[in-house]
């Protein structure tokens, strides 16, 4: 089986199973915390969210590899602005709105500024997070299509990265320090995407072996770390998360190849579709969700069970992120068409 092949025939299925496990992460109510064992998958899978980010810094790099050669930089970059910006301020706007701000404070916050002289998790972090990694991709991308050796490249930039975490642990502000720890995806997913244009990549037994102890390796690395037992890497939860998601990437695509190619093909093909249809507009679904569950959640608490609450709530915020895709869509769309016409 080609990895490579693997992962982008179910790069949106991935993309979509990662962005509902983060909704889970920050809206799933725990409905059985107290039974032995089904408390404790709830609870595992739950809390275990926040892997669903490093599938996105996993798969963007592996993207970006691709997208650079199909277009000039000035493209590559409006293309990348074009897709983040417009939910990022919609949502900035209905935070303001809502929180009745300031105009210095809309500003600070629209113009990024509050990012780099505040708190990089001030709001939706992940798009600052993409935001820099964008920005730093093509030089990146241009030293390693260099190098001779592109493996031997990025083991070297992992080996930096590790003496950068030693070295900074004490000075780094804390929110660019857990950003930081999050970055060997984003690297691996780079040296993914252009190591599989270079040969072919199949996977052997050997290499689905390797892929369950990677996991085991990084879910024992993210328990250490939060039980703080790595005091080498005191963010270790998330450099565990971060080397967990590349090889629960490649199990779960596997995984979806299997059950697609099965007998239990007829139940998994829906399934599946469900979750490429979410990963059509996980940016959109990230910004809205956590926003409007808040919301929610402040007017049914009380009111109903958590069980009820997820069961209403989920549904929503995930049917509220299709409408902004295609809202966003929409506003593109009539650009495009007033610039076609003005040509």
């Amino acid at each position: 089986m080609n990895a490579t092949r693997l992962l982008s025939r179910y790069r949106g299925a991935l993309m979509g199973f990662a962005q509902l496990w983060i909704v889970v992460f920050h809206c799933w109510l725990l409905i059985v915390p107290n039974r032995p064992f089904l408390g404790a998958v709830e609870n595992f899978i739950k809390w275990n969210g926040l892997i669903g980010v490093d599938f996105f810094f996993f798969l963007s790099g592996m993207g970006l590899t691709y997208a650079i050669r199909k277009k000039t930089l000035r493209e590559f970059y409006a293309g990348r602005l074009r897709r983040i910006l417009v939910p990022y301020w919609v949502m900035l706007a209905a935070h303001a709105i809502h929180g009745r701000w300031e105009y210095g404070k809309i500003l600070r916050y629209a113009t990024g500024v509050v990012f780099v002289t505040e708190d990089f998790q001030a709001l939706l972090w992940f798009i600052p997070a993409i935001l820099v990694l964008y920005a730093l991709f093509p030089a990146y991308h241009a030293l390693l299509c260099r190098a001779r050796d592109k493996t031997a490249a990025t083991g070297c930039m992992l080996i930096v990265w590790l003496c950068g975490a030693l070295l900074l642990r004490e000075t780094m502000r804390s929110d660019l320090w857990t950003f930081y720890n999050r970055l060997p995806s984003f690297l691996l997913g780079v040296w993914f995407g252009e190591a599989g244009r270079e040969r072919d990549m199949k996977m052997h037994p050997e290499h689905w072996a390797l892929c369950l102890v990677g996991v085991a390796a990084g879910f024992l690395l993210m328990r250490a770390g939060t039980k703080g037992l790595v005091q080498a890497i005191p963010q270790a939860l998330f450099a565990g998360s971060a080397f967990c998601a590349v090889p629960l990437c490649f199990l779960l695509a596997g995984l979806f190849a299997l059950l697609e190619g099965g007998a239990a093909g007829r139940i998994a093909r829906p399934f599946m579709g469900l979750l490429r249809f979410v990963g059509t507009f996980t940016l959109e679904l990230y910004c809205c969700h956590q926003w409007l569950y808040i919301r929610m959640y402040s007017f049914l608490e009380g009111r109903v069970s958590y069980l009820a609450i997820n069961v209403i709530t989920i549904p929503i915020v995930i049917l509220a992120g299709w409408l902004f895709h295609l809202a966003h869509q929409q506003l593109w769309i009539c650009v495009d068409r007033m610039r076609q016409k003005r040509a």
